[in-house]
């Protein structure tokens, strides 16, 4: 088991990339990856060696539930009285988050190795499809609400439908430089009596003989698929958010429609926003400041960041349940737990009638 979790930083997560890209450009001009006076050694180090025990584990449970809620959000959401544009989005959402978050055991074969490089670029590729569906989702909403009248012609299930394909079309030729830069590489087992290799993933004979691919690597990660979605987010929401009330501003998600659908949305995009954020800032700071930051920085903090990417993917479900009474009628529809939410209904109409007559 604890193998197992061991290999989660490498296969089941997206820092994989500008990890490697890192390390290649440290290789090429002899710096190696430990810095012993960085940015953030003395206050990361420590928390990153504690840590890094019990990620494996944590990301494992939270795969084994997001894989179940996502797959519970595919039935409910594509039930025929649930749909609709939004919920079109949230369907190809949920389809990426899932295959995201779906493993195999390990192995050191070649056949590992490959299915190691291959998830690792699907992993990127639906990741970056889940973020641009979250930027369709925003500018969708936006559109509804700001835009009613018009919005019906606008945010058809058709052109909902088309958005799903184009965000999926759109994230396999974005990531198209980071498929050229990995490759399956041996590397001898030194413990082996018979010095069999062992297959790994490691930068690409090509990324090695053109930097180039490095530069662009980094702020394709960073920018475009981290920065630009949030800024986008930012620009289209935050002015309706925090309004002004009384010469001074309030955080309010009634400015922004109060309906529970628009509350809904606007706290799967704010997850959204908390986790890519931090990756964006701190992947743009170490362009910026070179190697040493992200060496010292970065990299302490790339398990926790991961493990918040996985959160937020597995727990949409979670806020569907709580925040939409159409998706929990579905649900209880669909999977026959009429009896249970009616002992539910029972039990707090009980103690609401217990109240009244203690407080009266």
């Amino acid at each position: 088991m604890e193998e197992a979790t061991s290999e989660f930083p490498l296969f089941a997560l997206n820092t994989i990339y500008i990890n490697e890209t890192f390390d290649a450009g440290n290789a090429s001009s002899g710096t190696g990856t430990d810095s012993s006076f960085g940015y953030c050694d003395t206050y990361l180090k420590p928390f990153a060696k504690s840590y890094s025990t019990l990620h494996g584990y944590n990301s494992l449970i939270i795969c084994l539930f997001g894989v179940h809620a996502n797959i519970l959000n595919l039935i409910v959401l594509s039930r025929k009285e649930m749909r609709n544009p939004t919920n079109a989005i949230l369907t190809g959402l949920a389809v990426a988050d899932l295959a995201n978050m779906i493993l195999l055991p390990k192995t050191n074969s070649y056949e590992w190795a490959a299915y190691v490089l291959i998830h690792s670029n699907f992993s990127q590729v639906l990741h970056t499809t889940s973020i641009w569906l979250a930027v369709t989702l925003a500018v969708w909403r936006y559109v509804m609400v700001t835009r009613y009248r018009e919005s019906k012609i606008i945010c058809s299930m058709k052109r909902a439908q088309k958005a799903v394909i184009a965000a999926y079309i759109f994230s396999v030729v974005l990531c198209t430089p980071i498929y050229f830069s990995f490759a399956v590489k041996p590397i001898q087992n030194m413990g082996d009596k018979e010095n069999s290799p062992i297959y790994v993933v490691n930068v690409s004979d090509l990324a090695i003989k053109y930097p180039m691919l490095k530069t662009t690597n980094f702020w394709l990660y960073s920018v475009v698929i981290k920065m630009i979605p949030c800024a986008i987010f930012t620009i289209l929401f935050m002015p309706h958010i925090f309004e002004r009330q009384g010469g001074r501003a309030s955080f309010s998600f009634e400015a922004f429609g109060s309906d529970s659908t628009t509350r809904m949305l606007l706290a799967i995009l704010f997850l959204f926003l908390i986790a890519e954020f931090p990756q964006g800032l701190l992947g743009l700071m170490s362009g910026v400041l070179g190697d040493e930051f992200f060496n010292s920085c970065y990299i302490p903090l790339g398990d926790l960041m991961d493990f918040v990417a996985l959160l937020n993917s597995s727990i949409n479900f979670i806020l569907y349940c709580t925040m939409s009474e159409k998706f929990r009628e579905t649900f209880v529809k669909v999977f026959r737990l009429n009896g249970i939410a009616r002992l539910f209904r029972r039990q707090s109409t009980s103690r609401i009638m217990y109240e009244d007559t203690h407080t009266a």
